[in-house]
């Protein structure tokens, strides 16, 4: 799968959902993204890619950094609207604030 130029925001958030940090996919691929993290923060090496243009979730591992990009490889999708998966309650509400901010 070819990686694709875009500027999409998105949120990355820690797996066990007490932290998110807003960023944007600038580029993508169906295996990973490399990321440009708002501010230069640090993220965790296991997290979520929450894309905001799709609203879907995918937990995902840093495989390099160079603040502010990462580069991260993907792992199994996550459903933001599972309400059973409390770890994902800060970036089901935080999609839906960015959401509502862009429209």
């Amino acid at each position: 799968s070819g990686r694709r130029r875009t500027l999409i925001g998105a949120i990355v958030g820690s797996r066990n959902g007490t932290r998110a940090w807003d960023c944007t996919i600038r580029n993508i691929s169906d295996d990973g993204a490399r990321l440009d993290v708002a501010g230069g923060q640090v993220i965790p090496e296991h997290c979520v890619v929450v894309n905001l243009l799709t609203g879907k979730a995918r937990d995902a591992v840093v495989r390099w950094m160079e603040p502010p990009f990462f580069g991260v490889s993907f792992g199994a999708g996550r459903d933001l609207d599972d309400r059973s998966d409390a770890s994902l309650g800060l970036l089901r509400s935080l999609r839906g604030e960015r959401h509502r901010r862009a429209f």
